[in-house]
């Protein structure tokens, strides 16, 4: 379970890059683009500092589900630190559906295509990774739910 969370999270932090990498380039190149508002570009900049942070969530999840990991036992400690983990993915889950929403509303302002595909490919990444985010949140409480109902049979 909590190998497929940390595959999840890998693949999305992979994409996340990508993403960072793209809006490095129009970062760069911002000066030379024709057609582009300011607020675009400033969202674009916002949106990297935003995915930027949501990695160094999911690194900080990705090392504690290792930690979990090399632990046997099953207690209250663990299950906090669990329902921690969940909570810090709902909430880059609440930040990501912002910045979606924000990204969205500007999209009539861009007049420059190159931009515009950019921004909708960064759009569909964050739609992505807030689809395998919930997967991953799914994984987690199923977990628990077998966690619990396997301690309970085991109890003499």
């Amino acid at each position: 379970m909590m190998n497929q969370t940390i595959g999840i999270m890998n693949e999305t932090t992979e994409m996340m890059n990508h993403t960072i990498q793209i809006i490095q380039i129009i970062e760069i190149e911002s000066n030379n683009l024709i057609d582009v508002n300011d607020q675009i570009i400033n969202l674009m900049i916002n949106t990297k500092g935003q995915i930027t942070k949501m990695m160094d969530t999911m690194n900080h999840i990705t090392k504690t589900i290792e930690i979990i990991n090399q632990t046997t036992e099953n207690n209250t400690i663990i299950k906090v630190i669990i329902k921690r983990i969940i909570k810090m993915i709902e909430e880059t889950i609440e930040e990501m559906n912002k910045t979606i929403k924000k990204m969205k509303e500007t999209e009539n302002m861009n007049k420059n295509k190159p931009i515009k595909m950019i921004m909708n490919q960064t759009i569909e990444m964050m739609e992505k990774t807030i689809e395998m985010m919930n997967h991953t949140i799914q994984i987690i409480k199923d977990n628990q739910i077998d966690d619990e109902s396997n301690n309970q049979n085991n109890i003499p």
